[in-house]
């Protein structure tokens, strides 16, 4: 055999090989393996005590996708529940958003596969729908709303260190807990007043540098879903800006419906 047919031998046999190992390595991995250290925790919490007519649903799929469209590779995507007490704030789920690794065009070749990644994103959005649907699906009412206390906690028991923690919230914002602050002791202080008395607690939740949305405000946690007063709406506003703003926050964005 010549010299030259037999490189081409070779070059044949390396070139069966890489198509080999990279089949191998593309092979859908555990979601967790696309987490990154560098990656950004992106902590949606969705308050489940007030039943949510199409409207409120339409709402919280639109802040999903809000989230994933802002989302980068390697980011941690967790789901979490506002209830009637901090204690009782259920996990639905963790996702780590689908990434390659691999730099280079002839490094993602043999180790990434796009067509991989957009299914495992798919995957992944489905899979953070279902556990949302399941949990409204067996919906009970609750009396209470324990929202500034879960904010506090959940934040501090997701925070990763050296990794910057955005938080979305899907809620009315109406804080009705047993054991810190009624629903009428709520609106009938100033809110400066409320934050010198969580800071007092050290119930001003650690989001430093966060960028902060929410949606769902604006309508009462009646069972008509009727909208607040003028007077009720602006105090929710200036309360929770100023809440996010002692806690730190880089960017706060409060609204009705996610995409405003």
């Amino acid at each position: 055999m010549s010299a030259r047919r037999l490189l081409k031998v070779l070059l044949a046999v390396v070139a069966l090989q890489a198509l080999s190992i990279s089949g191998a390595v593309a092979q859908n991995p555990s979601n967790q393996d696309y987490c990154l250290s560098s990656g950004r925790i992106r902590l949606l919490l969705v308050d489940v005590t007030t039943e949510y007519d199409q409207t409120d649903k339409d709402s919280i799929v639109g802040m999903i996708d809000d989230v994933l469209s802002e989302a980068k590779g390697g980011d941690i995507i967790v789901v979490r529940t506002i209830g009637d007490s901090y204690t009782r704030s259920e996990r639905l789920v963790e996702r780590c958003v689908p990434q390659c690794p691999a730099q280079g065009v002839i490094s993602r070749l043999f180790k990434c596969s796009d067509g991989i990644l957009r299914t495992d994103t798919a995957m992944m959005r489905q899979d953070i729908l279902a556990a949302l649907k399941k949990r409204l699906e067996s919906f009970q009412e609750l009396k209470y709303s324990d929202i500034i206390r879960t904010i506090n906690a959940d934040a501090q028991e997701e925070a990763r260190q050296g990794q910057v923690l955005n938080l979305y919230i899907y809620s009315d914002l109406i804080e009705n807990s047993d054991q810190l602050i009624s629903n009428k002791n709520f609106f009938r202080y100033k809110p400066l007043f409320l934050i010198g008395a969580l800071r007092r607690f050290k119930l001003i939740a650690p989001l430093s540098n966060s960028d902060v949305q929410v949606a769902g405000v604006g309508r009462s946690d009646a069972a008509d879903r009727q909208p607040l007063s003028i007077n009720d709406q602006n105090f929710l506003l200036e309360f929770w800006k100023a809440y996010f703003k002692a806690s730190g926050a880089a960017n706060v964005a409060i609204s009705q419906r996610a995409r405003e």
